[in-house]
């Protein structure tokens, strides 16, 4: 079984990246392999934890498996950003715990938040590794809520009432253009915040919610997905892991 290892910021956003990598996998792989089967190919775990690994988690996992990083003022000639040094910290973990433990693959999942620095972070860590682990990079922009907006098709006269409603007081659709959506505290525009248009349309429903990456069409989700960077995570997947699953 593959041993596939999820660090994100909370517990939906590790949910998220996971299903839509199973999207990949049942979809484009072979006829063969149906949902029954990929259970036995795959698991989805985190370093010490059966599901994941929450950011906070990396620095007491090093210490407790004796791992120190070598702080890099420069990582591939380009200064070293906090997303860098920590995404280097989950990756060197990983190449450490593989000495006493099988891993397959390192999923990072980050919000970018308005911070475009991250994203380029992520890759300096992983291309300084290249070859020594596969590493996936999600990261929503600007939040998870924007991947799950990509996915929200309407089901009803009373979803799409609201959604029209909410592309009039935005001037554009929020789930074809979800990387526009910001939320700053100092400026309170609550129009334009991911999280409080997602539950408008969801009613807060979870189950709701889980449908729009789930159900709708990967072919809408890259579509919509190109600039919340859902594209570029749905290709990384179908590059990088599901090549290791049909092997």
């Amino acid at each position: 079984m593959l041993e596939f290892v999820v660090v994100a910021e909370a517990e939906a956003d590790a949910r998220l990246v996971c299903d839509l990598a199973d999207r990949i996998f049942l979809e484009e792989s072979p006829d063969w392999i149906d949902e029954a089967l990929l259970l036995n190919l795959r698991n989805w775990s985190g370093f010490d934890h059966p599901t994941y690994t929450r950011w906070p988690a990396i620095k007491a996992a090093m210490r407790e498996h004796h791992t120190r990083p070598h702080y890099l003022g420069y990582v591939q000639g380009k200064p070293q950003g906090a997303a860098c040094a920590e995404s280097r910290k989950a990756i060197l973990l990983a190449i450490e715990r593989q000495k006493s433990r099988k891993i397959d693959a390192l999923i990072l999942a980050k919000d970018i938040d308005s911070q475009p620095e991250r994203r380029e972070g992520m890759r300096q860590a992983r291309d300084e590794k290249q070859g020594e682990m596969v590493v996936v990079i999600a990261t929503p922009n600007p939040k998870r809520e924007a991947w799950v907006l990509n996915g929200f098709v309407c089901n009803g006269a009373d979803e799409e009432q609201k959604l029209s409603r909410i592309c009039q007081q935005l001037s554009f659709n929020p789930c074809e253009e979800a990387h526009r959506l910001r939320y700053s505290s100092r400026t309170s525009r609550l129009d334009r915040d991911p999280k409080r248009i997602l539950g408008d349309l969801t009613n807060q429903n979870s189950e709701r919610e889980e449908r729009c990456w789930k159900e709708t069409a990967l072919s809408i989700l890259q579509s919509r997905g190109q600039q919340t960077h859902l594209e570029e995570f749905l290709a990384e997947v179908r590059v990088r892991l599901l090549p290791l699953l049909i092997k």
